[in-house]
């Protein structure tokens, strides 16, 4: 569970980048977002919004651009890197699932928002 958070984790990460990229901004803005964004749902706001501070929306966001799965998978991967742990019945699928979404996430669209 642990891995799969991490890939989706990278792929936000790789997403921020290039939507920064693409905006034109200054390569030290995003390093100071990035060391600042030290919890999951801060990288996806990075990503999603390029701004950490939206955490609040990163779900509704996902559910819109992903869809109902994307968001299912994620809080997947958050309940299994804690004590409760994450329900998974078909782990081979949800590792595919997993995959697949990192692929769309690291696919920012390119105009910012």
């Amino acid at each position: 569970m642990g891995l799969c958070r991490i890939a989706l984790e990278n792929a936000f990460l790789e997403a921020a980048w290039i939507k920064h990229h693409f905006s034109g901004g200054p390569e030290q803005e995003l390093h100071a977002a990035v060391d600042d964004a030290e919890k999951f749902t801060k990288v996806a706001a990075l990503a999603l919004f390029g701004d950490i501070t939206r955490i609040r929306d990163v779900d509704k966001e996902v559910k819109a651009r992903y869809g109902a799965q994307a968001a299912y998978l994620i809080k997947q991967c958050q309940r299994g890197a804690h004590a409760a742990g994450a329900q998974i019945t078909d782990p081979r699928r949800f590792v595919q699932d997993v995959e697949a979404l990192a692929q769309k996430v690291r696919k920012p669209e390119v105009s910012a928002r």
